[in-house]
């Protein structure tokens, strides 16, 4: 069953290395003594941040020329360099990207906000806000993990932290008190339409209480600076909206509704409604589209409704509020409050329910197991239910789901629509499949793109509704989830489980925690069940040159798991044996079923990978019976090793089994491979074996070919 959602030379080598080093120079390593001097950095991961001096003033004036997204034509011809977490530079095309409306982008010149998109590293984005408080950055990277830079010290401006998301494990509370509504009335049919070459932009108003004016930080009490703080965590939220759903926030309010005495404004306890009423009052429900306060205190939130954007006396009640401090005495992060709080918050306003299913709500979409870890789920903060510490800055397929439906249906359907001339890609999820219990598969996607050059991001999730958690999560669980979600990566092809999970034979778990690694919450099913994926899409390009929001899509499939077949398992190489180059070997494997029945897979091809089952570049055997054995000859793999694995993979399905170990593949010093084995012909008439004869590791010497035991009468010469 599918379901689609559309939603020379010198001179010029002069010259580039000229651009480049002026690019750099902005950004500079901080001096040792800076580090040793912050005890806070102490708390964090070592290898996981930088600490790096920034040039503000000269890195305003590189931007000074870029172009105003969507406004020009061609590409923008601003180059700015960026840091990673271990200080490496690369380069991005910059265009402005206004959070502010054109009303305060004109009473707020010094608030600027950008969008870049990598040179050095196709599909790597950059949103970063340049206000008086600094600089703040969200980099995001296909098959790498997320960076985020702010100023160490949020009073400075001229010294920054680089960091990733494993910089600093922290102990998390948060609580969405938003009540769950499953959205019955969502016509499911009209999500297929939805990613239709349009951005769709809402006009936000945002409030903020006395608390957050004093304590966000960098604070000074002002509201000018807590407005500055506003637009860097809607900036990063609007990465987020743009990449996975072509939606963007337009910032309509200013210093107006940001208030700076915590006793005279309007906040007290009743937060959603108190938020809703100075909205109506102060700015008037035709000037905005959706409302969200910023508050200071517990770490928790509450939309106040499900999918009410748009919606007159309840679009502008939803809040999130932080402690904006490290509970542990290091800086403080703050992606927390940005990725983990804001976009969940906005999530709900915008027509989506949590993801998680550590408990039920009865939405139809706890498709995570335990706390998921995208946007609408509860990443870090359930205990024995984490999945991981931080969510990954994306949202799971059903979220975008949802919203989209949402927002494409009255009353929902207000945003300012502007066309987007890139191409969507189209998602193809691939067949459906029947595999054997307890066996390795992997989903297999693909995508065409109508601009050709588009760089693609693919993620696969399942979309199976349950209660799952620590204490129930197990192969033989029949209903809910058994797959974690994963950020996108650049290949649409998905392990299942994890590939290092494979090589050290560990297909199933029962009771995963959390781990470093990220490698647990996976297992195969041991019992008949249907598994049901969807794989979207993201177009994560420059968008035909004009900084254009991009467009995802995607599909869904059903794996259906056998309880008559299977396990299906490789059984030769258990040990560590030694292959030469040329050799004849015997691969082995139980069929188990699976050339028959329901699987009915005909024909197997056999893998080598030389890297410990990680990757499988040679292809051994092409289509072979699914009998059971074949014989391989070795290739040549470059090199000795002793990680050598072997892979057994249905010709026709998605299913494979791996050998159990790693084996060793050496060069011999000579090696002869027949076509033929064995040839049966009549005297006098001659036979005629072909071979090829290979030398190895600097071998000069003779050799000399000659021919034992042939039957009488009978002899050999060589050509």
């Amino acid at each position: 069953m599918k379901a689609k959602l559309h939603y020379v030379f010198s001179f010029t080598l002069f010259l580039i290395f000229f651009s480049a080093q002026g690019q750099n120079s902005y950004w500079s390593m901080a001096p040792a003594n800076i580090t040793s001097k912050n005890e806070s950095l102490e708390k964090l991961n070592k290898g996981h941040f930088s600490i790096l001096n920034l040039d503000l003033e000269m890195f305003k004036q590189e931007l000074g020329s870029a172009p105003l997204r969507g406004q020009f034509s061609g590409r923008s011809n601003t180059i700015v360099s960026f840091p990673d977490q271990n200080g490496e530079m690369e380069r991005y095309r910059v265009v402005e990207a206004p959070v502010l409306s054109e009303e305060l982008s004109m009473r707020h010149p010094e608030i600027k906000t950008y969008l870049g998109f990598g040179i050095d590293n196709p599909g790597a984005r950059v949103r970063f806000s340049v206000t008086p408080k600094g600089v703040k950055t969200m980099t995001t990277f296909l098959d790498r993990t997320m960076v985020l830079g702010q100023p160490l010290d949020p009073e400075q401006t001229d010294t920054y932290i680089l960091y990733d998301r494993k910089a600093k494990n922290e102990a998390k509370s948060f609580d969405c008190l938003t009540e769950n509504i499953p959205n019955i009335s969502i016509d499911r049919t009209v999500a297929r339409d939805a990613n239709d070459q349009l951005l769709r932009t809402f006009r936000m108003a945002i409030s903020a209480t006395g608390e957050y004016t004093n304590n966000v930080p960098g604070n000074d009490g002002t509201a000018a600076t807590a407005l500055a703080e506003v637009v860097a965590t809607l900036n990063r939220t609007n990465e987020v909206f743009e990449v996975d759903m072509a939606i963007t926030f337009s910032l309509v309010t200013g210093t107006e509704i940001i208030y700076t005495n915590a006793n005279s404004d309007p906040y007290t306890s009743s937060l959603n409604s108190q938020l809703q009423t100075t909205l109506t009052s102060e700015v008037g429900e035709a000037n905005y589209d959706i409302g969200h306060l910023f508050s200071f205190g517990a770490n928790n939130g509450n939309a106040g409704c499900i999918g009410c954007v748009c919606e007159d006396g309840s679009k502008g009640s939803g809040w999130s509020r932080h402690s904006f401090v490290d509970n542990d005495g290091g800086p403080y992060m703050s992606d927390f409050f940005d990725i983990d709080y804001v976009p969940h918050e906005i999530g709900h306003q915008m027509g989506a329910n949590h993801t998680w299913s550590f408990s039920s709500e009865g939405t139809g979409v706890n498709y995570e197991p335990g706390s998921g870890t995208t946007i609408m789920g509860y990443a870090g903060i359930t205990g024995a239910d984490d999945v991981q510490d931080h969510s990954h800055a994306n949202f799971h397929y059903a979220s975008i789901d949802q919203i989209l439906t949402n927002v494409n249906s009255a009353p929902n359907n207000c945003a300012t629509t502007t066309a987007i001339t890139n191409s969507p890609p189209v998602a193809n999820a691939g067949s459906d499949y029947s595999i054997p219990q307890g066996t390795a598969f992997k989903l297999i996607g693909s995508a065409t793109d109508a601009n050709g050059s588009d760089v693609l991001s693919y993620a696969w999730e399942q979309i199976d509704d349950g209660v799952t958690t620590n204490g129930t999560f197990s192969p033989t669980k029949t209903t809910g989830a058994l797959w974690r979600a994963r950020p996108p990566s650049s290949s649409p092809i998905r392990y299942m489980p994890n590939l290092t999970r494979v090589s050290a034979g560990q297909l199933t778990e029962s009771n995963p925690v959390e781990t470093v690694d990220n490698t647990s919450w996976e297992t195969v099913s041991t019992v008949g069940r249907n598994l049901n994926f969807a794989l979207t899409v993201r177009d994560r390009s420059e968008t035909g040159g004009v900084g254009q929001s991009p467009q995802s899509d995607f599909d869904t499939m059903t794996v259906a798991v056998d309880a008559a077949s299977g396990p299906f398992i490789v059984t030769s190489q258990s040990t560590n044996e030694t292959w030469l180059y040329g050799s004849s070997q015997t691969i082995t494997w139980n069929v188990a079923g699976t050339d028959s029945g329901a699987i009915n897979t005909s024909n197997v091809d056999v893998l080598l990978s030389v890297d410990g089952g990680m990757t499988f570049p040679y292809l051994l055997a092409d289509d072979v019976p699914n009998s059971g054995t074949t014989n391989i000859n070795v290739p040549n793999v470059g090199g000795n090793t002793s990680t050598a694995r072997v892979i057994v993979e249905a010709s026709d399905n998605i299913f494979y089994a791996m050998n159990s170990t790693d084996f060793s593949i050496q060069e011999p010093e000579f090696s002869m491979t027949f076509t033929e084995d064995t040839i049966d012909v009549c005297s006098p008439s001659d036979a005629v074996y072909l071979f090829v004869y290979n030398t190895f590791s600097g071998f000069s010497g003779t050799t000399t070919f000659t021919a034992e035991g042939l039957p009488a009468g009978a002899s050999a010469s060589f050509s």
